[in-house]
């Protein structure tokens, strides 16, 4: 009986490493690698920051020409931008940390290096206008999306490249 017991607990604690391992496995995979269901989120979250920003520079120009109006929506899509620009960062340094190629792990970080500079310059602008000059906010503006617009041409040469080498 005892023994019985015994071999119960065992094959409970097995049960119960095999599933904190799963656990761990898929937590890791989620958080660090930034991946659901094996796929990288990175390219997926990038459009969000991306769509943001145009309609940013998009509502920048419609304020400029004398509709007031759309200065709120080039506000809380610049800070869309941002945030989600966060997110986009944590998984590209994941995307990039599991690249081996020389050129493709130097094409990642030019790209990484350029989302930055796009981030900053797209924080002095959310930084400009709170203060209330509209006009300063607006040069970072166009001044981040051209940044952001050649960070996005690497991020293509990379995809090319990778698919060519598969």
């Amino acid at each position: 009986m005892r023994e019985n017991n015994l071999v119960e607990r065992d094959d409970q604690n097995k049960n119960e490493q095999n599933n904190d391992k799963w656990l761990s496995d898929a937590t890791k995979d989620t958080l660090v690698n930034n991946r659901f269901l094996g796929h990288t989120r990175h390219p997926t979250i990038t459009d969000v920051p991306f769509g943001s920003w145009t309609v940013t520079l998009l509502s920048d120009i419609l304020e400029a020409s004398g509709k007031k109006q759309f200065a709120l929506a080039a506000d809380t899509s610049l800070g869309v931008g941002l945030t989600a620009s966060l997110l986009a960062s944590a998984g590209g340094l994941a995307d990039l940390s599991e690249t081996e190629d020389p050129t493709d792990h130097r094409l990642g970080a030019m790209h990484g290096i350029l989302q930055g500079l796009t981030t900053l310059l797209y924080g002095g602008s959310f930084i400009a206008r709170r203060s209330g000059n509209r006009l300063l906010g607006r040069v970072f503006s166009v001044s981040a999306y051209g940044t952001l617009i050649t960070a996005a041409y690497l991020a293509a040469e990379l995809v090319k490249r990778r698919k060519a080498e598969a």
